[in-house]
């Protein structure tokens, strides 16, 4: 099911299946890059675009072996509320994390988008999270990083920043990206269009043999984090 949110010239369309925007425009110009779908070398389909929520993992996981990014994006989520500019979804988890409930939000404000993210277990085992958002931003221009221009070779390797806010310009756009309960951000692109992500995570790949530094969600407890991304 697509959701349409808006405010003034801002158009925002959140896709239930999978709980991801589909598309961020601020007067017809994206802001985001719309999905796309290829089949890559191995014959399997995949998907480029968007931004979506990474539940209960970023990047490859090598504890519990969910898939990578994690299944947030490959569910249909329940919608609790919804208003002109704003809308509220929840998923159940499933497997390992069958206990652990998801709450996701995403507002459209005055040339900016919030997203929040609430983890919940509702079980008696501690759960691992080290959940992340993953935007795809449409290429305008040349891209400068934190008053830096990263090489697409850099890019496709993935540089990891560790802070809690970023700020880049994009073509003739300035953009800045706050969170709460994020401290890392991941930068890459693969080159296969004109897109590139500025991902905030927590401790990056935390779910690897080599970081394994994910965030111990005790029973009863909420694990939450939030992000804003402006543009002017």
């Amino acid at each position: 099911m697509k959701l349409h949110l808006n405010i003034a010239e801002i158009n925002c369309i959140i896709n239930t299946n999978g709980g991801y925007v589909e598309r961020l425009a601020d007067n017809n110009k994206e802001i985001i890059y719309e999905e796309y779908k290829y089949i890559s070398k191995e014959g399997k389909e995949k998907s480029r675009g968007g931004i979506f929520a990474c539940i209960p993992n970023f990047g490859v996981d090598e504890i519990t072996h969910e898939n990578k990014h994690g299944y947030g994006r490959e569910k249909d989520w329940g919608v609790i509320k919804k208003t002109s500019d704003s809308v509220v979804m929840e998923l159940d988890g499933e497997r390992e994390y069958e206990k652990l409930k998801s709450y996701l939000s995403y507002r459209v404000l005055k040339n900016s988008l919030e997203v929040n993210l609430i983890l919940e277990n509702n079980g008696e085992e501690i759960l691992n999270v080290a959940p992340a958002f993953h935007p795809y931003f449409k290429t305008y221009g040349q891209i400068l990083i934190e008053d830096k221009i990263y090489s697409e070779e850099e890019l496709a390797s993935t540089v990891f920043i560790n802070q809690s806010k970023m700020n880049f310009t994009n073509g003739d756009k300035e953009f800045s990206i706050e969170t709460n309960n994020i401290n890392t951000f991941a930068l890459w692109t693969d080159n296969l269009d004109k897109y590139f992500c500025v991902e905030p995570t927590f401790n990056g790949t935390s779910f690897s043999d080599k970081i394994n530094k994910p965030y111990k969600l005790k029973p009863g407890e909420k694990f939450e984090i939030n992000m804003v991304i402006s543009w002017k």
